[in-house]
């Protein structure tokens, strides 16, 4: 039996920040897995080695069951399950390839799966530019304030290099970066009176995308602030 390519209803849920009352709810005990199950991990085409595979049984005391790391082909076997319900996620550089809930019957029916295939990358945005501004759009002012002084790091997850710049004071930041290419983009930090989590998104420099630069609004969700995309394009 070849790679079955699943696509997760909450994948790519960890590329940004989720919102404080969003609630993962798992819906007819999700795709069906064999008790032994094979993981591969993909990106641009290739093998992907080095991405986590964590197994938490679902309810009740939320045990992670398994914690491996894919090798050199993109692959981690995950030893026999018992039958239940489960959450897997599939993570890379902090970015997730897959989120979602699974489950394993006392007699596995022919649809079950046993080979599976996720793409991490896949969710990333495309930009001009690997560059923007960050703002915050702060409860009851009408007018974006500027984030200076966050710490913006852009790394290449191919070669790991790592470039760092902190934002001007009028919240810009750029790069110089290969097109075509996917970025992990990290910021932290910056000071306009308020706090947030570190974010990592996805982000790639294309020849023909959706916006010339990047927006980076932090607002309020569910009481929380939090850091995003902006979906105008500017």
């Amino acid at each position: 039996m070849g790679w079955v390519i699943i696509t997760a209803v909450f994948a790519g849920l960890l590329a940004a920040p989720a919102p404080a009352c969003s609630v993962a709810m798992c819906l007819g005990g999700g795709v069906e897995f064999r008790p032994e199950v094979a993981i591969k991990v993909i990106h641009a085409q290739h093998s992907r080695p080095g991405v986590s595979v964590t197994i938490i049984r679902s309810g009740g005391d939320g045990a992670t069951l398994f914690s491996g790391t894919t090798g050199p082909n993109g692959d981690v076997l995950v030893p026999r399950l018992e039958p239940g319900e489960y959450w897997m996620n599939v993570e890379f550089l902090g970015i997730s390839a897959a989120y979602h809930c699974f489950h394993v019957a006392r007699r596995p029916s022919w649809k079950a799966k046993r080979k599976v295939k996720y793409e991490w990358g896949h969710w990333a945005t495309d930009t001009l530019r690997i560059g923007g501004e960050l703002v915050d759009s702060q409860p009851g002012n009408r007018v974006a304030v500027p984030i200076a002084g966050a710490v913006v790091m852009l790394q290449d997850p191919r070669t790991g290099e790592i470039k760092r710049t902190d934002s001007a004071e009028d919240g810009t930041f750029s790069f110089d970066a290969s097109p075509e290419t996917v970025y992990v983009l990290r910021i932290a930090g910056g000071t306009t009176g308020r706090s947030y989590e570190p974010t990592s998104l996805l982000v790639r420099l294309a020849a023909r995308a959706p916006l010339q630069r990047l927006r980076l609004l932090r607002e309020d969700t569910c009481g929380e602030p939090v850091l995003r995309i902006a979906s105008s394009s500017y």
